[in-house]
Formats: structure tokens, C-alpha cells, sequence
């Protein structure tokens, strides 16, 4: 039997790999049609469940392109029960249906996707962490007050598993192959998915981060701590990308002196932008006094009193 989703779970490489059925646009066409998606490749256990996790379904624009991405069918196939026989049927619609569908299933669907999501992020935040979660900045364990212990106590992983099935076939629903797995879980419901992979995400010691930048949790793909994501964060680059940048802000906003060696350095960007001759040449040879003047800073060969006298001394007397 068809189903909807299929994931698969390497133990060993704390790996997971997923196969969805989209809709898909025809380029040709200009319709959507249906297909089988295979590349979502294997990712660190829990990347799914953190990609819910960390959207906010009060948006249009994140339901939309999350929807679009995981689970448009998965809410056709619930909305319409009667539209498809079973999951995996080939049929395509047009342009103007699939978008008056995404109104109708933001309108249907967005507060219970919020609903689900609150949950799911209140048991990561149980303070226990469910045995598996950990922050980079190393926050101590702090025991669990009596409602915290109700809050997940009321919240059974397993009864949302009841949907779950095994496939054994798994190797016609994705393009690898792990030596060390034996089956595949399969399931027609977007929810059980997010719980099936919540409760896996329980059973192994992956460590679970908040990035310093967006504050969206992921887990890492290195063996050795790290502070940012690897969403998506501005100019199509991510945290991580950003990371030397977003590592030199905060020292200047710690360090004073850096500040003011920034803020005149832009001022001598600027002038030989919109001046030229002079400035340039002003410029270009601070810039190459800058490199030694704060390597020396760096190194502590110089103090910070002179290096702020440095800069002053380079500033046009009136």
C-alpha cells in the first residue's frame, strides 16, 4: 500500500532520510502535478521535526512554502478524503486550484499547525530536556516543577504513533540504501510524522542547539560544538555563513575602541567613494597601516589607549 510519507532512520550515522509525495509545477504545463519526492537526502535525526518547529504558521508566506515543500498533499488528501482513492494516484490541477487550496488550508489548518507546534516546543523546553536536549551556552540543569511534569505526562508521543506502520520494501521510496535498517516507518498523517520523529529524537543522544543568531533550534552536522544554523538567515546566506560577520558585531558592540576604528574606517570608505583623488589615497593607506596596527592590538603589543590615539591621529586638524 501507498502512504504519504516514508521515513527511514540510520541508528549508527544519527541519520534520517524521508520520501513525501508533492505536487510538483509542470514548467510545460503550468500545472501541478503529483510526484513522489526522493531527494530530501539524509540529514541529521530531527532536521524535519526542527523545520516545523521553527516556522510560524500565523504567516501566510511560511505556510505557504512549508505546506509546498512537506505536506500540501497530506492536506488535500485529509480536506478531500473522497478526491483520492488512496496516496500515490498521478493527477495534476491547475495553477488558480492550487492557490485558492493554500487559502483554504491556511484558513483550515494554520491554527493547528501552531497548536501542534506549541506542543512539540514546550517538550523540548521541558527542563529535563527529554534526555537529549543542551544549549550551547551551557544553561545547568534545573529541576522540573510539579507542572512540568503534568505538561508532559499529558502529552503521550506513543498515542500519536497509532497511524505508524513498518515497510519493509522501503528500498522502492528512496534513493540510499542503510546497511544497518531493516524497514522503514510509513504513515498517511502529517502529525504522527512530526511525533514518530519527536519520540526517535528521544531514544538518542543528539545534541540539540539554539542558534545564537535566530534563535531557531537545529542540530549540528559537526562532531564539535557550534553556535549557528544552517537556515536561511538574509541575502540568501545562512547563520553560519554569517558567522564571521555576525561574531565582529558583537565585538564591537563589547569593544568600544573597535567601534570607533569601524565607524572612522566607513568615514574614509565613503569620502573616497564620492570624493576620489585624495581620499582614495587616504584611504587605501589606512587600510594598509590598519593591518599592522591591529595585529599589534591583537597581540597585545600595543594597548588599547594607543591605538585609539592611532586613529585620532589619522583625522584632518581643522
Amino acid at each position: 500500500m501507498y502512504h504519504l510519507f516514508n521515513i527511514i532512520f540510520d541508528d549508527n550515522t544519527k541519520e534520517e532520510n524521508l520520501s513525501f509525495y508533492k505536487l510538483e509545477k509542470n514548467n510545460n504545463t503550468k500545472e501541478y502535478d503529483s510526484i513522489l519526492f526522493t531527494n530530501y537526502g539524509s540529514k541529521p535525526i530531527g532536521s524535519f521535526l526542527f523545520d516545523f518547529i521553527n516556522s510560524d504558521f500565523k504567516s501566510k508566506e511560511i505556510f505557504y512554502k512549508f505546506v509546498n515543500t512537506y505536506c500540501f498533499e497530506a492536506l488535500y488528501f485529509d480536506y478531500y478524503p473522497n478526491q483520492l482513492c488512496f496516496p500515490g494516484i498521478k493527477y495534476s490541477i491547475s495553477e488558480k486550484t492550487h492557490e485558492n487550496l493554500l487559502n483554504i488550508f491556511f484558513q483550515t489548518y494554520s491554527k493547528e499547525f501552531c497548536i501542534y507546534r506549541d506542543i512539540l516546543f514546550d517538550l523540548i523546553n521541558t527542563k529535563d530536556r527529554l534526555d537529549f536536549i543542551s544549549f550551547i551556552d551551557k544553561i545547568p540543569i534545573i529541576k522540573m516543577q510539579s507542572y512540568e511534569y503534568e505538561k508532559y505526562n499529558n502529552i503521550n508521543i506513543k498515542s500519536y504513533l497509532k497511524n505508524i506502520e513498518l515497510n519493509f520494501d522501503y528500498k522502492n521510496f528512496f534513493n540510499c540504501n542503510y546497511d544497518n535498517t531493516e524497514y522503514a516507518y510509513s504513515t498517511n498523517s502529517f502529525i504522527s510524522l512530526l511525533f514518530l520523529c519527536m519520540w526517535k529524537l528521544t531514544k538518542l543522544d543528539n545534541v540539540v542547539y539554539k542558534c545564537q543568531n535566530c534563535g531557531r533550534y537545529f542540530i549540528p552536522d559537526y562532531k564539535y560544538d557550534v553556535k549557528y544554523c544552517n537556515y536561511i538567515f538574509s541575502d540568501n546566506k545562512t547563520c553560519r555563513e554569517l558567522a564571521p560577520q555576525l561574531e565582529y558585531k558583537k565585538k564591537l558592540e563589547n569593544e568600544p575602541i573597535l567601534k570607533k576604528y569601524r565607524a572612522f574606517y566607513q568615514t574614509l570608505q565613503k569620502n573616497a567613494s564620492l570624493y576620489g583623488e585624495k581620499h582614495i589615497t587616504r584611504y587605501e593607506n589606512f587600510k594598509k597601516e590598519a593591518r599592522i596596527i591591529k595585529r599589534a592590538l591583537k597581540e597585545e603589543s600595543i594597548s588599547k589607549e594607543n591605538f585609539s590615539k592611532w586613529i585620532d591621529s589619522k583625522k584632518i586638524r581643522k
